[in-house]
């Protein structure tokens, strides 16, 4: 079996076999797609492996470029996101091969620590991997009663990219006086995350001091209304009604029965909320750095931050 790094022209070799392993149930499978993820992130383009064996693609394992930031210390960081091993070489160790091989080339490359949020058939594999659990994220509930609320159409709204970076700067700087790690935001980003976003259908809203991303999340019997990313840098009581207006009124227009939200925007969120340990299960490798425990560490995390997309 021959491991490297992949190249453009195994784009459609590798969404093939993606399909092949794991079917579109969970995200349809698309070489635009592919793209759009892999080489389009502004963080960078993806550190893709593959495996091969007689000139047969037998496995890949894709980790994503990404930033993570403390004070004024920017931490280069992967996600280790989509993998898959052809059905006829199940079990015979490609996924730790892989994994392995990767950690090793983020080594070479300077990466800090690579992290993932994998569920709970795959987090095993990696914690055998060295991988360190930080538990389940917390994650803000608001139950919501859209039969009480007068439904109000809203508009999306994207102001100027110029603007918009200048927000993300501002946010910036005030994370970086908390001391917490968070992931910094551009214009750049926000806009290949959700607005460009091939994916997931978002309703954006943006101006001057606020930029908010949600969308809905459809179950047997509940319709989620998931706050993704909310950045503001006005705390004033007008801002906060406007953001809540503008959740209420979204959640009424599409009859949401849940809001779930990042427990730092709770003052953000209209109706009666808790927090629960619900989110998903954050995993951890060390690279090249020396940081305390993730379990013991202050983050400040949107939820958009640890969606699988």
């Amino acid at each position: 079996m021959f491991i490297r790094k992949s190249t453009k022209e195994d784009i459609p070799s590798i969404v093939d076999l993606l399909k092949k392993t794991l079917g579109e149930n969970s995200t349809p499978k698309s070489i635009n797609y592919w793209i759009w993820k892999h080489v389009d992130n502004p963080f960078g383009e993806s550190s893709v492996l593959v495996a091969e064996n007689n000139d047969q693609l037998t496995g890949v394992r894709a980790m994503m470029q990404w930033k993570w930031q403390k004070g004024s210390d920017l931490f280069n960081a992967l996600r280790a996101v989509d993998t898959a091993t052809h059905p006829d070489y199940q079990g015979k160790g490609v996924f730790s091969i892989l994994t392995q091989k990767s950690v090793v080339l983020a080594k070479e490359e300077g990466i800090n620590f690579i992290f993932n949020t994998p569920n709970r058939k795959s987090l095993p594999g990696y914690l055998k991997l060295g991988w360190v659990s930080a538990g389940k994220l917390t994650v803000g509930i608001s139950f919501h009663f859209s039969f009480f609320t007068k439904s109000k159409k809203i508009k999306q709204v994207t102001m100027d990219f110029s603007l918009l970076d200048n927000l993300c700067r501002r946010w910036n700087m005030l994370q970086q006086k908390s001391d917490e790690l968070f992931v910094p935001k551009s214009a750049a980003y926000l806009t290949w995350r959700y607005v460009d976003n091939p994916v997931i259908n978002y309703f954006v809203f943006s101006d001057e001091t606020l930029f908010l991303a949600m969308y809905i999340r459809q179950t047997k019997n509940v319709t989620e209304l998931r706050i993704s990313e909310l950045i503001c840098c006005s705390s004033t009581s007008q801002d906060c009604r406007k953001v809540k207006s503008l959740i209420r009124n979204f959640a009424a227009d599409k009859k949401a029965n849940l809001i779930t939200f990042a427990t730092q925007h709770k003052r953000w969120i209209p109706g009666l909320k808790i927090s629960l340990p619900i989110g998903p299960i954050f995993v951890t490798k060390k690279i090249n750095i020396d940081l305390p425990s993730f379990a013991h560490m202050k983050m400040v995390y949107q939820l958009g931050d640890m969606e699988l997309f």
